[in-house]
């Protein structure tokens, strides 16, 4: 369920009217500093890298899965269990993964691989 931001939004209002009413100043200086807040929390947020490099992985078969680590040291979870099979046949030090990663405030929060390997997603 989304959050409303109605009632955040409103109170702002009456905290900004109120120190504008009764310190001109206090209200701009208020008003500065959560217009600076807003600019850092847009751009640290939803911020997309996209990743065409070779990873480390580690099978894990429970799931039929693998784990890579990309060079931030991020650890993702993908793949299907014919890339699986075909990893434990050769069983090569690193695979080539292209992916999009999307961070807020530096910690990953999604992720989509586009190719494992050479195999779409």
């Amino acid at each position: 369920m989304p959050i409303s931001l109605l009632p955040f939004f409103l109170g702002w209002v009456v905290v900004l009217c109120l120190l504008l009413f009764w310190r001109r100043k206090a209200g701009l200086v208020f008003l500065a500093l959560s217009a600076i807040a807003l600019v850092v929390f847009y751009a640290n947020s939803g911020v997309e890298k996209s990743f065409d490099e070779q990873m480390p992985y580690r099978l894990v078969d429970i799931v039929q899965r693998v784990q890579f680590t990309n060079s931030h040291g991020d650890v993702v979870t993908g793949g299907s269990p014919t890339l699986v099979g075909r990893l434990k046949e050769k069983r090569p030090s690193t695979v080539r993964v292209s992916m999009t990663c999307t961070y807020d405030f530096g910690k990953l929060r999604a992720y989509h691989f586009r190719e494992i390997d050479g195999e779409p997603q």
